[in-house]
């Protein structure tokens, strides 16, 4: 799978892409783990963020996935679409299977990894 270059990552296997808003999602190899995604919930829409804290669960039929989050903010949209059906995580988790978007309370700090970066970490 094509991981987009502009992404940023944690070593918790989730993606950032910062725009206007932030948005998050989860690596493919955090949907592997848990296998086929049938289940997807996150935090509610003006949720205040801080670092660490908890903002969904995937889950399927191997295990579930806690996804915390990388940044600072207040939660501006969800992505009701993958809420809604789970499997557009399967297909596309880099793309249409972002999970929240965060308007960033500060600038992103320097814990984030490049592509390349998070490819050698998982190797």
């Amino acid at each position: 799978m094509d991981i987009p270059k502009n992404l940023l990552f944690t070593k918790d296997d989730v993606w950032i892409l910062e725009h206007d808003t932030t948005r998050v999602g989860v690596t493919a190899e955090a949907v592997d783990t848990v296998g086929d995604v049938q289940y997807v919930g996150t935090v509610d829409m003006g949720t205040s963020l801080r670092v660490g804290d908890e903002i969904g669960k995937v889950r399927g039929p191997n295990d579930h996935f806690i996804v915390k989050s990388p940044v600072a903010g207040t939660v501006v949209a969800l992505n009701e679409e993958v809420i809604e059906d789970a499997s557009i995580l399967n297909e596309d988790p880099y793309g249409d299977g972002w999970l929240i978007k965060v308007d960033l309370e500060d600038e992103l700090d320097d814990n984030f990894m490049t592509v390349a970066e998070y490819l050698e970490y998982k190797n």
